[in-house]
């Protein structure tokens, strides 16, 4: 007997998941993208605040056909509201509300139930893309899986996408090791300084970080001016990823020649019991083309596609 495809599973989840995979929940929605029924709760006389993280410098519309009298102060309100904003600007959505996110691409939906109404549900509410308010859709969706080798990443404004025209994993961020097989050059020392010096990775060794770019270790702070600053870090330096150690962290000094600083630093690295991982930007882009299981066909709802990649799915600033 041939068996495949066991699964341990929590939470009562019953979808298989391939081992070492990373699942990667992928919501795809109509114009509408408002989901009433699963945010709206009835808690009369509180106001209420739903964060949606949406597209950043965008303009969304929402409206509904909730009464005028729903500006009224201390009765039954909903209206869209940015950061910073504050609780007071209550507004009638008939004929749609605007709003521009900011670069976090944050905004709110406040709401407020009294004993004016039944339920918020009674009335119809559509959020969409765009500064004019169309004809009202339910809100739909349906969520396609994708399954990769690696977690999509991100480091400030880099982040790995998919690109679902062509079916490609677009990865600008990549992990490396720090252990005595890394390529770093053993024969030179980086910006020697009077208490340590720079180890810097063989530009041959992999592929080169954005200059002027962040990282992240889990060991080292990651610091932007490596280069003369005589404290042990982390950062970039001539287009090489380089450690900044001190003399007296690897038993060594500056009279011993860099080759030997090189190979005491190497072995300082294999004496963690965890292994040093280091995230970066590339400076290009490497596409990984995913065939097992292949990203699927995105098919439109009511006309119109809405993305929305799921939370959890970027690892930022986390290791």
């Amino acid at each position: 007997v041939h068996i495949t495809d066991i699964m341990i599973s929590k939470n009562g989840e019953t979808e298989y998941t391939p081992y070492g995979k990373y699942k990667i929940p992928v919501k795809i929605s109509g114009k509408n993208i408002f989901n009433a029924e699963n945010n709206f709760k009835n808690t009369s006389g509180t106001l209420q605040t739903i964060e949606l993280k949406l597209k950043p410098n965008t303009a969304y519309t929402m409206s509904s056909n909730v009464p005028s009298t729903f500006s009224t102060s201390n009765s039954s309100y909903v209206f869209v509201a940015l950061p910073g904003e504050g609780n007071t600007s209550v507004s009638n959505l008939t004929g749609g509300r605007t709003k521009t996110t900011g670069d976090d691409g944050i905004l709110y939906i406040r709401y407020r139930t009294d004993s004016n109404i039944n339920s918020l549900l009674d009335y119809w509410y559509q959020l969409e893309e765009g500064t004019k308010a169309t004809a009202y859709e339910p809100y739909k969706n349906v969520t396609k899986n994708i399954y990769l080798d690696e977690p999509l990443r991100g480091i400030g404004n880099y982040k790995d996408y998919i690109d679902f025209e062509t079916k490609t994993v677009v990865r600008k961020i990549k992990e490396v090791e720090l252990t005595s097989n890394s390529p770093f050059n053993k024969y030179n020392v980086l910006n020697p300084l009077s208490n340590s010096g720079v180890m810097g990775m063989d530009e041959s060794g992999d592929v080169s970080p954005r200059v002027n770019s962040s990282l992240i270790s889990t060991h080292f702070k990651y610091n932007n001016s490596i280069a003369n600053e005589d404290i042990e870090s982390i950062g970039i330096l001539n287009n090489k990823i380089g450690v900044r150690i001190n003399y007296n962290t690897i038993n060594t000094n500056s009279s011993m020649s860099k080759t030997e600083q090189v190979n005491k630093f190497l072995e300082y690295l294999d004496s963690f019991n965890r292994k040093i991982k280091v995230l970066y930007v590339l400076e290009g882009k490497d596409e990984v083309i995913i065939s097992d299981p292949s990203i699927p066909d995105i098919t439109t709802v009511d006309g119109q596609t809405t993305i929305t990649v799921g939370e959890g799915s970027t690892i930022e600033g986390n290791l």
